[in-house]
């Protein structure tokens, strides 16, 4: 019997702690319906548009689990084209508890700026047809959106927006779904909210890093995707802009500290921001500890100068 006890108790152990496949999956929608090539859609200014071509990279994934583990996928890069379904293998891991996933719309500054040429045809970076390279020195499209708007739908407008300062991090708080096994982070894009507050009235034409290619960029990082959790996301600064400044120990209990060693700006007020968006803790910052949020959690710490967001860092707070 104790035999039989300890085969038992072996074999639930196992299963605990065997490795999951997870999986990204995205519904692509316009207005809440579901997305086609042609789809017509009206942003919050009540411009009307179609759209003809719709792709974007996606790099940056890490994926939050089991109390607070990151696990990071710096070699994960995908082209979304909308009129594809999106279903992608991230890997095989040990997952018992998803918490979150993080990513970037667009790709790292690392490797933005190598020769397309030197991916195997077959990798997202690789060259493509219609392009998405820009070239050496602005390197990669980040997203492109192309289609006709205003009234009768009668002006053109084109969005491929791109530029290491407008790659921004989110971050989804998502338990994930279960499908047969794996786990399935399971995402919604409304790419409706792409155009939040842009007007298309008149068309447009945005090729670029700056103005309106930023703002499409920025409403990417903050407006576009939602977890079937109905979690929107949390976004981080640009890497290039937060990556002087940080924040210890992560994670952390009761208190954190900044290290300003490597940069020249000042900080003067923070902002605790948790996972579903929610300001849940301010202060001014005097040099010294900064105390984090009453409860455990993933949270972001928002750090500004006047009225400037100087840099955001995700921390984990085990209280």
């Amino acid at each position: 019997m104790k035999k039989v006890l300890l085969a038992i108790s072996l074999l639930w152990t196992v299963s605990s702690i065997a490795q999951q496949d997870v999986y990204l999956r995205i519904d692509h929608e316009v207005n809440g319906q579901p997305f086609a090539m042609g789809a017509q859609g009206q942003n919050n200014l009540g411009d009307d548009f179609n759209v003809n071509r719709l792709e974007y990279y996606i790099s940056g994934l890490s994926i939050t689990h089991d109390g607070g583990q990151v696990t990071d996928l710096p070699d994960i890069y995908f082209l979304v084209n909308g009129s594809q379904n999106f279903d992608e293998l991230l890997g095989n891991f040990n997952v018992s508890q998803l918490e979150s996933i993080t990513f970037a719309i667009g790709v790292d500054s690392a490797r933005n700026h190598l020769d397309p040429a030197s991916w195997p045809m077959a990798h997202p970076l690789a060259p493509k047809s219609p392009s998405m390279h820009w070239g050496w020195t602005a390197g990669y499209r980040f997203a492109v959106m192309e289609g006709t708007s205003g009234n009768g739908l009668a002006q053109v407008y084109e969005f491929h927006a791109l530029g290491n300062k407008n790659y921004t991090l989110q971050t989804i708080e998502t338990a994930g779904e279960d499908d047969n096994g794996d786990v399935v982070v399971h995402l919604t894009a409304d790419y409706v909210e792409a155009f939040y507050n842009i007007p298309l009235d008149q068309g447009m034409i945005q090729h670029g890093q700056d103005d309106e290619a930023a703002e499409f960029l920025g409403n990417f990082a903050l407006r576009v995707f939602e977890s079937s959790d109905g979690n929107g996301p949390v976004a981080s600064i640009s890497e290039q802009e937060g990556a002087s400044i940080r924040a210890y120990p992560n994670p952390a209990a009761r208190q954190i500290y900044l290290d300003l060693s490597k940069t020249s700006r000042t900080i003067d007020r923070y902002e605790w921001v948790n996972a579903q968006g929610a300001q849940v803790r301010k202060g001014v910052f005097a040099g010294v500890g900064i105390d984090t949020p009453n409860s455990s959690g993933i949270y972001f710490l928002q750090l500004y100068s006047g009225e400037e967001l100087v840099a955001v860092e995700r921390v984990v707070v085990q209280r």
